[in-house]
Formats: structure tokens, sequence, C-alpha cells
């Protein structure tokens, strides 16, 4: 499945009443565009464990146990920072700086979005992804002065993703036809619960 294209990074905080549901995936709050979507490189962890006897393996385990998300977009208002990472707006005076602490705590959230994929024959399909349970963090910045080569840095973001009660950690959609559809699907997984 070669893949050149994403978009539609929407992510959801985990609703006030019953975030965690047992066997079932997690309610949300209200769903945010978090940013024009540049990257996402996923990361998995897992454990193993082998036993072997009479010189072969007769038993082996590999089960989920984490993972992370390093997703890069264009640009992260303070307003989309302030609700994924727990930092505080101030508002004094009009003003609207964002203070990061040691003290912020991170909402848990959802993440979702699709990708652009071409089959060998030449079509076109997309293909949504969605993790149910995500934490998020700002990475560091570099700040360059400007050069003979103009440099450009965009904002990114470290997501934990760990597996919810019902086990899962990602879903990802069919092959879908039309962007309109993976826009949907993503949309109808990131999306506030009732009374969310």
């Amino acid at each position: 499945m070669p893949q050149y294209g994403a978009k539609n990074l929407q992510w959801a905080p985990f609703a006030a009443s019953n975030p965690e549901p047992a066997d079932a995936l997690p309610n949300y709050g209200t769903p945010m565009k978090l940013g024009d979507l540049m990257s996402v490189a996923e990361t998995l962890n897992f454990s193993e464990v082998e036993s072997r006897a009479d010189d072969v393996r007769k038993i082996y385990l590999r089960e989920f146990v984490d993972g992370s998300l390093a997703v890069g977009v264009l640009e992260l208002p303070n307003e989309t920072a302030s609700a994924v990472t727990g930092a505080q707006i101030d508002s004094t005076e009009g003003a609207k700086d964002i203070h990061f602490s040691s003290n912020d705590t991170a909402p848990y959230g959802c993440l979702g979005f699709y990708t652009t994929n071409i089959k060998a024959d030449g079509s076109k399909y997309y293909k949504g992804f969605f993790y149910p349970k995500v934490k998020a963090s700002l990475d560091g910045r570099t700040y360059n002065t400007k050069q003979k080569t103009i440099v450009l840095d965009s904002p990114k973001l470290t997501l934990s993703v760990d597996a919810c009660n019902t086990g899962e950690y990602r879903i990802e959609s069919d092959e879908l036809t039309t962007e309109a559809a993976a826009k949907t699907w993503v949309n109808g997984k990131v999306k506030a619960a009732v009374g969310g």
C-alpha cells in the first residue's frame, strides 16, 4: 500500500462523564482540528517471550505494551496547544499567552486522520486511522536565524499510545474510494459522546 498523502488530523479529549466504559471504546468530548497535518510517525512497543523445548521453540507470545506518534503540524495555535498539552492560557489584560509548566497535566484523548494511497494499477484509495487512547506533549523547537537558505520549522507533538479497555490501540478503515468517505469515517470516530 504505497501511501503519499495524509490529512484531516482530528483530536478530541476524553469526555468528562464516563470517559472509559468497561469493554467499550472511550467516550469523547468536543473534537477539534489539531492542525494541518505534515507527518505522523508511529512507533509501537511489544513485550515478547518464548519457551524452547526439544531444541525448538514451543511457545511464543507477543503482546502490545504501548506506543508513540511523532506528529508534525504546520501551525499549532495557543488554544489548541493548551487543549492537548494542559498548558494554561493567560488572558490577563487581553493577552493570550500560553504558559508551559512542570505542573501541566495533558488530558487523554483520541486521534484520527486519513491517508491517500495508490495501487500498482494507478488507482487511488483512502484509508482512515484512529487511535482511541492518546496523550500529547509538545516537543522542543529549533529557532533559526535567517540564512541564505530559508529553513522552516514547524511544531511537533509526541502522543503516547495506549490500549483502551477493549484492548484496541489502533483502528484502520477498509479501503475507501472517495476522500469524502475517508473524512466521514474519521469524523465518525472522533466525535463527542452524547453529553460529552
